[in-house]
């Protein structure tokens, strides 16, 4: 039978809120080790609540905080691409509830697990990557006031396109559902379940 040993506990602390706020974190290998690292949207540094978090594997499945400067302002809904196309992962979030847009940022990683800020105010309550127009990078399909294609400039800049699908206003998916080899899309919207492909 499967078994789990506790090696750590992590605080990521308590937020603006007082409560915790490691919610929607995201694994995956943010210095190119071959290690899953940990991405915590809404922490607390012991100075500044609600803060974004990173914590580096040390292959042991240890993580330590890797000390950097990120936007206050972060969705517990983050996602994970490689959206400059250096070869590195990127992380893109939108607001910081559920539903209501808010501040969001797109944070590009040097390949050590040290990111940037590249294009902030991403007003966007759920975000989903993938190449909706054939070229190469990673698009946002992004729910706000309905579901609409953000491009990518290739460098990681996104830029409103369209709106998909108005009245859109739950969870959806970005995939490939006729095997046709381009992105088509499932949504919630005025309580129905729509697909687009």
């Amino acid at each position: 039978a499967a078994s789990f040993t506790q090696v750590q506990s992590i605080d990521p602390g308590r937020g603006m809120s007082g409560v915790s706020s490691a919610r929607g974190f995201v694994a995956a290998d943010y210095n190119g080790d071959g290690y899953s690292d940990l991405f915590i949207p809404r922490g607390d540094t012991g100075n500044q609540g609600d803060v974004p978090l990173v914590f580096i594997n040390d292959g042991a499945g240890n993580f330590v905080a890797k000390p950097q400067v990120l936007p206050a302002e972060a969705a517990p809904r983050a996602t994970v691409g490689d959206v400059d196309g250096d070869g590195d992962l990127d992380i893109v979030y939108g607001a910081t509830g559920d539903t209501v847009p808010g501040d969001g940022a797109v944070l590009l990683n040097d390949g050590n697990g040290n990111f940037m800020v590249g294009q902030s105010s991403f007003e966007v309550s759920a975000i989903k990557l993938g190449d909706a127009d054939g070229d190469g990078d990673l698009d946002a399909v992004v729910l706000s006031d309905g579901l609409a294609l953000w491009k990518n400039d290739g460098a990681g800049n996104f830029q409103f396109h369209h709106t998909v699908m108005p009245g859109a206003n739950g969870p959806y998916v970005v995939t490939d559902f006729d095997g046709d080899g381009d992105l088509d899309l499932t949504c919630s919207a005025n309580d129905r379940v729509q697909s687009m492909v």
